[in-house]
C-alpha cells in the first residue's frame, strides 16, 4: 500500500479555496488505491494567514489512519471513482485518473508527518529509528542499506542537535494525531536516549537521561 502513494500525484488546485475533491493520477495498477487526499498543514497557522499557509498533499488509505490515530477529523465520504488514461504510460500498466475527497489535517510539523506516515504502513522499528539517528549512531545491524559512507562520518553537534528537533517533531505530530502504538514510543524514546547522549559527547558536557 506505501508504494502507492509515491505512485499517485495530485492535480495542484487553482490559487483560491481548498477543493473539497482533487484529481489525482496513479502510474501504478493496483486494487489498494489510495481513499483521501490529506491537505497537511501547520498547526501554528492563524487565520491571519490562512490564505497564504502552505498545503502539503498527500494521498493516504483511511484504514492506515483510522487504525492508529484517535484525533482525525472525520473522514469524508468517498467514491473510488477511476478512469483509464494513457494505456501504456504507468509503471504497470495503464495511468488512472482517481477523484479523491481531501481532508484537511492541522499537524504541527507537516514536513515530518511522512516519517510518521510511513511507519504506520510498515510497522518497521528498524527504518523509524535509522529515519531519526544519524547512521554512525546506529548499530551496524540496524543501519539502512547502502549508509556505509555516512555511518564512518564523525556527528557533529550541530546534526544531533538538528535530529533531536526531527524526534520532537514526530512525537508532536503523534500527540496531536492520538496515536497509540508501543512499538512508536518506543522508537521516540530510543531515539531520544542516543542522540542526548551523543550530544553530551559532542559537547563535552554531562547531560542527564529521560
Amino acid at each position: 500500500m506505501l508504494r502507492v502513494l509515491s505512485s499517485t500525484h495530485p492535480a495542484l488546485p487553482t490559487a483560491g479555496a481548498l477543493p473539497r475533491r482533487i484529481k489525482a493520477r496513479m502510474t501504478c495498477s493496483t486494487p489498494n488505491k489510495p481513499t483521501h487526499m490529506l491537505a497537511v498543514y501547520p498547526s501554528s497557522s492563524g487565520p491571519a494567514c490562512a490564505s497564504s499557509r502552505k498545503i502539503t498533499l498527500l494521498p493516504a488509505h483511511d484504514i492506515i489512519l483510522a487504525a492508529h490515530c484517535a484525533n482525525l477529523p472525520v473522514f469524508p465520504p468517498t467514491s473510488l471513482s477511476s478512469a483509464p488514461s494513457s494505456p501504456h504510460s504507468g509503471v504497470d500498466g495503464a495511468v488512472e485518473t482517481l477523484d479523491l475527497p481531501v481532508l484537511p489535517l492541522c499537524i504541527p510539523s507537516p514536513e515530518t508527518f511522512p516519517i510518521l506516515s510511513t511507519f504506520l504502513y510498515t510497522r518497521r522499528r528498524d527504518h523509524l529509528l535509522s529515519s531519526l539517528v544519524p547512521a554512525g549512531l546506529l548499530p551496524a545491524k540496524l543501519r539502512p542499506a547502502g549508509s556505509e559512507a555516512a555511518a564512518g562520518q564523525k556527528v557533529t553537534a550541530v546534526s544531533v542537535l538538528a535530529h533531536l528537533h526531527r524526534v520532537n517533531a514526530v512525537w508532536r505530530n503523534a500527540c496531536a494525531l492520538g496515536t497509540s502504538d508501543d512499538k512508536l514510543w518506543e522508537v521516540l524514546i530510543t531515539a531520544w536516549e542516543v542522540l542526548l547522549l551523543a550530544l553530551g559527547k559532542a559537547t563535552g558536557t554531562q547531560i542527564p537521561p529521560l
